[in-house]
């Protein structure tokens, strides 16, 4: 089987040398390159023109060209990274992974892009599994509020077939999810959420009848430890609202990371934990006040005051003291009420 992939691959890679080589003889080689610059298959470019001769009479004219193809392949490769994490930034998967991808078929041996694709996939992967265990946390809620319906009605009648089938599907369901709860607390427990790992357990507890399996009390007991070591550090009301801020810093929810750190209390707020999660929350601010204070102005400039002015407000939440911010919105209000004023829809830019 291994001797299989190589051949495969050593196919693979000839086939794509191969081509750069019959292409190098083509006589409509000058054409073909435009064509794949225009395309900005820059790679194509590169592989082909290596071919070139020097004694080959087309040599002096395509030579500059594959150093501006190496160029311009780097420019694009700059410019895929960074569109790439912005898009990631706003949490826009799909249209981050479309980009990465684009950017690998037009330059498939950037060793750079291909990095940036496998954190972006680790990333949605991780992004995805929080969003599938907020469900089963959700479901769980859902069926331990059955549970005592579900045991009145088979008092009511326990002898009805109809009923034992679907009281035997909601025991099956309340150990599934119990199983999957497991999971989700020890997935939760590496990742130091240790908040959410201690709410699974305490769910799949409460769905279990019997007593909890054994890999259960190993989890419970390793996450007692941890948050005996972080409780040396911090008090347990600190604990439970910095690792709140942890998740809704790790899913770009700002405003929810700032109120969470600020139910830390006062005399924590030193320790160099929550200071450590201040500085990557600010700097993400940082950022996000910037990138959007720019679109903002983009919006301004197109004649889309109001639509600027709610972006700028929204900004000025995360970032109260910004004078820029303050500036930017004064502007947009006084355009708007003069507009209102003269009885014009805000559809222009007034200066």
């Amino acid at each position: 089987m291994n001797r299989f992939r190589l051949l495969l691959l050593f196919i693979t890679l000839l086939s794509f040398t191969g081509c750069a080589y019959i292409h190098s003889f083509d006589d409509n080689l000058p054409q073909q390159v435009d064509v794949w610059m225009k395309n900005k298959e820059y790679n194509k470019v590169i592989k082909t023109l290596a071919y070139i001769h020097p004694n080959n009479p087309q040599y002096i004219k395509l030579s500059p060209i594959r150093e501006l193809a190496m160029q311009k392949a780097l420019q694009y490769e700059t410019e895929v990274l960074s569109h790439g994490k912005q898009l990631l930034d706003d949490q826009h998967w799909q249209q981050a992974y479309l980009t990465y991808e684009q950017g690998l078929e037009k330059l498939p041996g950037s060793a750079a892009i291909q990095a940036a694709m496998h954190e972006f996939l680790l990333q949605r992967d991780a992004y995805i599994k929080q969003l599938s265990y907020q469900i089963l946390l959700n479901k769980s809620q859902v069926i331990l509020a059955n549970d005592p319906l579900q045991k009145k009605i088979t008092t009511a009648v326990p002898d009805d077939y109809a009923y034992q089938i679907q009281t035997r599907h909601h025991e099956e369901e309340k150990n599934d999810v119990a199983a999957k709860l497991i999971e989700c607390a020890e997935y939760s427990l590496k990742a130091n959420q240790l908040v959410t790992s201690q709410r699974c357990l305490s769910l799949a507890s409460r769905l279990y009848d019997k007593s909890p399996p054994k890999n259960q009390q190993v989890l419970q007991e390793q996450l007692n430890k941890k948050r005996q070591a972080l409780s040396r550090l911090l008090s347990e009301t600190a604990q439970i609202n910095l690792s709140a801020a942890e998740d809704s810093l790790k899913n770009n929810r700002l405003k929810e990371a700032m109120d969470y750190l600020k139910k830390v209390p006062a005399e924590e707020q030193q320790k160099p934990a929550v200071k450590k999660l201040q500085q990557q929350l600010s700097e993400k601010i940082k950022r996000a006040v910037k990138k959007g204070a720019a679109r903002g102005r983009k919006l301004y400039s197109d004649g889309k005051i109001k639509a600027a002015l709610e972006r700028w407000q929204a900004l000025l939440v995360l970032d109260p003291g910004n004078q820029e911010l303050r500036k930017l919105i004064d502007r947009a209000e006084r355009v708007l009420k003069k507009l209102k004023s003269l009885g014009s829809k805000p559809a222009a830019t007034v200066k």
